[in-house]
């Protein structure tokens, strides 16, 4: 979609191969008049660090897997050390849904 590279990007450089778990979690919305979350994922490119933008979207060499209506999203997956970094993508499912994201890394 259009406004993909709207949603907040992340870089991350990797200076060696590591098996990491990537924790997603949107904010908590109970207690301000909206309980529902929305589905959630991100995706990660290889492309330099460069920001992703419109409707030229690189394809993603990690994904979080299917959008999930879920207050905080777990995925593990191993990255190759590479000097330039990647960009991670987190967004709802839905174009228009706005939420704030959280994107926690922890590495073996």
């Amino acid at each position: 979609h259009g406004s993909f590279g709207d949603n907040p990007q992340f870089k991350l450089t990797v200076p060696r191969n590591t098996s990491a778990i990537f924790n997603l979690s949107q904010t908590d919305k109970r207690g301000i008049g909206r309980e529902k979350n929305f589905c959630i994922g991100w995706s990660c490119f290889s492309n330099n660090g460069q920001r992703i933008v419109g409707n030229n979207t690189p394809r993603p060499v990690h994904k979080s897997g299917t959008y999930t209506n879920v207050r905080e999203k777990f995925t593990e997956i191993s990255l190759k050390a590479s000097d330039k970094p990647y960009t991670f993508v987190c967004s709802t499912f839905k174009p228009g849904e706005e939420t704030g994201f959280t994107l926690s890394i922890i590495t073996k």
